[in-house]
């Protein structure tokens, strides 16, 4: 007689977590969509998903980042692995029309 154990295998789809970014004002709309699609690529990439795309618009800023008083707000709700967090940071602090993000773990 033969017997067979099932096992079951959880799926963890990662954190959900919250990112937006604040993008210089010299970045035109067209430029911008290359921008948020590059973002969304590499967290579909690393097997994320993304939840939904918000863009604020341009705003004025409390405080003068980089020498610019406004910049224009995009939000990102996605689910991701923890691991590759440190890596999306990477990529945020080194890219140029980024001038401030904030990457928040929604419990």
């Amino acid at each position: 007689m033969v017997t067979t154990n099932e096992a079951t295998i959880e799926v963890t789809k990662g954190n959900d977590y919250e990112l937006v970014i604040i993008v210089h004002p010299e970045v035109a709309d067209d430029a911008l969509e290359p921008l948020i699609n590059g973002i969304t690529q590499y967290i579909t990439g690393k097997a994320g998903t993304i939840i939904e795309i918000a863009r604020w618009g341009r705003k004025k800023l409390a405080y003068p980042i980089k020498h610019v008083m406004e910049g224009t707000y995009v939000l990102f709700k996605f689910q991701l692995d923890p691991s590759a967090n440190k890596e999306l940071e990477t990529h945020l602090k080194i890219t140029e029309k980024i001038i401030r993000y904030l990457l928040i773990k929604n419990d």
